[in-house]
């Protein structure tokens, strides 16, 4: 045998042995990896304990928080901060119980079923929320900003259990916070919501940077391509679907979610409440049905304001009739 013959009868053992050494090498940085963020979630879970909650705009001492998420209904629009119904829940549970419930305000005007799914997960690491309301669904006839297939429920819950790590709910937020940070700068002109903002003139695609009560969100409207009934199979399909995905999400993260049907059911109003009594029927989601609570009110004294509306005495009914759901939610947790 030749001395090349030896050097290639060796070389397989030389290999294994390199490849060896280079597993040995992976499964340590690996395994310091693993520890790492094990020691980062541990030292922030005892941080948790003695920091101050960093959600500020909830109240001070509420030993129930409320999240209200959704669009104009949720938001206002048209009335006072002072009139919307998240105030007027907040108000009659205060009157049940006070200082123990806080009840935040999230409603974006304009707001679709998806960019709440999108952006659900974010807002329940930042304020982590003891139970969710839903007020969403019209806006998905002609806002076509962000959609796009929707993730499947597995995938969703899993994010879900996953929110429940400290450090994945710290990378999330500071990854949201900084892609606001870089959209506001790039904006020519930042263009700011007011809470008695009314949609009166909004343009085919527009984004807004909407800011109130410490919270600061962005939301793009598009309005590209004009509904047709021949479109309300479809849009309901995917406001079930993304109420679906809003529904996993929540549940998996421990928290209890109520949805809100429209008070009016003509046009869009109509496909969109379809949509929001079928989700509940198939996923098992608490649905208020605001109509019975507005009906409440004499026929000639209802006041219906832009877009169909309601006032802010329509707006405290149907928060009469949430107070009972939001207790019977809070105490199944």
């Amino acid at each position: 045998m030749t001395a090349e013959d030896d050097r290639l009868a060796h070389r397989p053992a030389a290999l294994t042995r390199v490849a060896a050494r280079g597993g040995r090498w992976l499964a340590t940085g690996a395994g310091i990896l693993v520890g790492t963020l094990l020691l980062l979630e541990l030292l922030l879970q005892l941080g948790s304990l003695f920091a101050s909650d960093r959600a500020s705009a909830w109240r001070t001492g509420a030993t129930h928080r409320i999240l209200c998420v959704g669009d104009s209904h949720t938001w206002g629009a048209g009335v006072s901060r002072e009139d919307a119904y998240p105030s007027h829940l907040q108000r009659r549970l205060d009157a049940r119980e006070p200082g123990a419930y806080s009840v935040m305000n999230l409603g974006l005007p304009g707001m679709s079923t998806t960019q709440v799914r999108r952006r659900l997960g974010t807002w329940l690491s930042r304020y982590e929320p003891d139970a969710l309301i839903v007020w969403a669904g019209v806006n998905d006839a002609w806002n076509r900003a962000e959609v796009e297939p929707e993730p499947g429920l597995a995938g969703v819950r899993l994010r879900a259990l996953m929110s429940h790590l400290r450090l994945v709910r710290l990378v999330t937020v500071w990854m949201h916070d900084r892609t606001l940070e870089r959209y506001v700068a790039a904006s020519d002109a930042e263009r700011v919501w007011s809470p008695t903002h009314v949609e009166d003139s909004l343009g085919p695609e527009e984004s807004w940077t909407v800011q109130h009560d410490g919270v600061v969100e962005t939301i793009t409207h598009d309005r590209r391509v004009s509904p047709t009934p021949e479109d309300e199979i479809e849009i309901q399909a995917r406001v079930e679907a993304n109420l679906a995905r809003i529904a996993a999400y929540a549940r998996a993260a421990g928290i209890p979610v109520i949805a809100i049907a429209y008070p009016r059911d003509a046009s869009w109003y109509a496909v969109a409440n379809r949509a929001l009594r079928s989700a509940a029927e198939t996923y098992a989601l608490t649905l208020v049905e605001s109509a019975a609570s507005v009906d409440r009110i004499p026929g000639d004294e209802q006041v219906w304001l832009y877009a169909a509306h309601p006032d802010g005495r329509a707006y405290d009914e149907i928060a009469r009739d949430l107070v009972p759901v939001v207790q019977a939610a809070l105490a199944r947790e």
